[in-house]
């Protein structure tokens, strides 16, 4: 799955328009962000593995105008916006299944699917 979501960033200031792109690999859902669809420049990433192995990943709906949905990891909560409603619903299932956990972001890159 991929796309272009608005991120607020870590640190107090206005949103960033990234381009979102997971890949799932066994189970390990790797989810990276890039300045653009080019995917030349990345600003950051997170693995969420479905195995159940660690931390819990909670994701919510944000009340208000546009269709913003946070995704809280162990490391970090990150609060997304959507350009519709199935956009934001889409996003949201991929982390919504049961018993879904994350893992920080680990340096190495994961294999590519065979």
């Amino acid at each position: 799955m991929e796309g272009f979501l608005e991120k607020e960033p870590a640190i107090v200031g206005r949103t960033q328009r990234r381009y979102f792109v997971a890949t799932r690999v066994g189970d390990v859902v790797r989810v990276e962000y890039f300045v653009d669809e080019t995917r030349q420049v990345k600003k950051g990433a997170f693995d969420v593995d479905l195995s159940g192995a660690a931390d819990s990943v909670s994701v919510q709906s944000i009340p208000g105008p546009g269709f913003a949905f946070s995704v809280e990891v162990s490391c970090r909560r990150y609060v997304l916006k959507a350009a519709s409603p199935q956009e934001r619903e889409a996003w949201m299932m991929l982390f919504s299944r049961p018993e879904v956990r994350v893992r920080p972001s680990s340096a190495q890159p994961l294999p590519t699917e065979a």
